[in-house]
């Protein structure tokens, strides 16, 4: 991301030092050529984003698995610990109760392990989506000022 960073600033100061073009206060000409290779090297970079994406998406889903590995474990151990503790009669109602708080510790478990690793993943994700938003905001004004450009030279040949 730090590479993509470098590169839109190095593409804005391209379009800084371009020369003022007449008759216009905004319009600016540039080094197409310097522009195209700033471009691709972006293209070059983005799907890096990507790809940490899906990694991060990878990792919230195997917590998630892992969570629930978990998660069903402790049902399993409870429900053995709660059939076990029915068959001793004098101590029914107590292996009940204690059943009863390991599914809840579990469910409390599984509640917050779920709603922070969505949460972490959901902040990487907006993260992401900024960086990429904020890099195709950059690619569509270059391309709207090299189309101006484009139209102003082919008008003056």
């Amino acid at each position: 991301m730090d590479n993509i960073e470098l590169l839109l600033s190095e593409l804005e100061g391209e379009m800084l030092e371009g020369k003022k073009t007449l008759f216009s206060s905004s319009s600016v000409t540039v080094n197409g050529d310097r522009i195209m290779e700033i471009l691709s090297k972006i293209r070059s970079q983005y799907p890096e984003e990507l790809r940490k994406a899906k990694i991060i998406i990878e990792e919230r889903d195997a917590i998630k698995a892992d969570a629930k590995n978990y998660v069903d474990q402790l049902m399993k151990d409870a429900k053995e610990k709660e059939q076990r503790m029915i068959d001793e009669t004098n101590i029914m109602k107590k292996a009940s109760q204690e059943a009863d708080t390991l599914r809840k510790e579990a469910d409390a478990y599984k509640q917050r392990t779920m709603y922070q690793v969505n949460r972490l993943v959901d902040e990487h994700l907006v993260s992401i989506e900024n960086t990429v938003a904020t890099v195709l905001d950059y690619i569509r004004n270059a391309r709207e000022e090299l189309e101006g450009d484009m139209f102003k030279n082919k008008g003056q040949r």
